[in-house]
């Protein structure tokens, strides 16, 4: 079976990328002939650039410095995009149409924030051939008060589909009322495809000697920062801080992944980063943001019984994680899963 993936693959954002690639490979290891579509949503393609053709952000808000590191993280992004995604790109600037089965997702592809609006190719308003099929994969969204207009949006989008999948509990219960179709929640990629698809970027590489509290943050994250500091006093941890807020070092994807595997505490305030310590068996706490954003991490970790490593202060008492149990609950939900793709496969 052919297999094209609409997501937000160009994103210079790990999990994004990670996500994305996890799919890939995911219906590959099946036997499937899997493709990432190239379409670009072009607001998301400004947002990403070095400089931003805005007035406003070209020149009122970023100074050189800001620039070259753009300029770096999107050319690291381009470098993986290129070697590990087997791009299909649009023909006469439409979806091609000779797929059998198009997955939208996963990420936030419905969250008119990330992309100047509803972009209703990701839910399948597009032509394909006779026979195919349209589905979402844990397909995410922020906004949990749908007004008159999103809801409308929402019922014009997803009739279009033939198989609704999203990755959050909460948001199948907003839309639930918004279609006649059945809605599954099923695991992001990462976890469907599991830690080996990750672990072959840094299998050849020397482990890190060095023991440290890895640090992730997308946006402000002054909190985190304290835990990790006393959490290097208390471990005689070093620190290392990678990503784009509070001062961290900007690293390659395969990096990434190899910064996690070797540290021995995690503080994050990503639902990614949470994600790849679980998957590599790390001790870590995850800050909340008291957002809509936390439910990601909440129906992450719930099922998984780890709910209390969602924090927005860290504990007295800072306790290390034993994953025997949480290995099997992780299998579970994986299981419960498969069955929505498997209809379609």
């Amino acid at each position: 079976m052919k297999i094209g993936i609409l997501t937000f693959h160009i994103a210079c954002n790990y999990g994004a990328v990670l996500q994305c690639y996890a799919l890939q490979e995911y219906f590959k290891s099946l036997g499937h002939e899997a493709y990432v579509i190239d379409y670009r949503n072009k607001f998301m393609v400004d947002v990403y650039r070095p400089i931003r053709h805005t007035l406003k952000y070209s020149i009122l808000r970023f100074c050189l410095r800001t620039y070259k590191e753009r300029k770096l993280r999107r050319n690291l992004f381009n470098d993986f995009i290129e070697e590990h995604l087997n791009l299909l790109p649009l023909q006469d600037g439409c979806i091609p149409s000779e797929l059998d089965l198009y997955v939208h997702g996963s990420d936030q592809i419905w969250n008119p924030k990330l992309l100047g609006g509803y972009d209703f190719i990701y839910f399948g308003v597009y032509n394909v051939k006779e026979g195919a099929k349209r589905i979402s994969y844990a397909a995410s969204f922020s906004n949990k008060n749908l007004n008159q207009h999103d809801s409308s949006s929402f019922s014009e989008g997803l009739r279009h589909l033939d198989g609704i999948s999203l990755r959050e509990k909460s948001l199948v219960d907003v839309i639930y009322s918004l279609t006649e179709k059945s809605i599954s929640c099923v695991v992001d990629p990462t976890i469907l495809a599991g830690r080996s698809v990750f672990d072959k970027f840094v299998s050849n590489l020397d482990p890190i000697q060095e023991k440290y509290v890895l640090v992730y943050l997308i946006g402000p994250g002054a909190k985190a920062l304290q835990a990790a500091k006393r959490i290097s006093e208390e471990k005689n941890l070093k620190i290392k801080i990678i990503g784009y807020s509070g001062g961290g070092e900007i690293v390659s994807v395969p990096e990434f992944i190899y910064y996690f595997k070797y540290a021995s505490y995690v503080v994050c305030t990503s639902f990614h980063a949470t994600v790849f310590s679980i998957l590599f068996k790390k001790n870590f706490y995850s800050f909340i943001s008291g957002t809509d954003g936390d439910e990601r991490l909440f129906s992450l970790l719930e099922p998984l019984g780890l709910k209390d490593r969602a924090i927005s202060e860290l504990p007295s008492s800072i306790e290390n994680l034993d994953y025997d149990g949480i290995d099997a609950r992780l299998e579970d939900v994986v299981k419960q899963s498969t069955p929505f793709l498997s209809k379609f496969l």
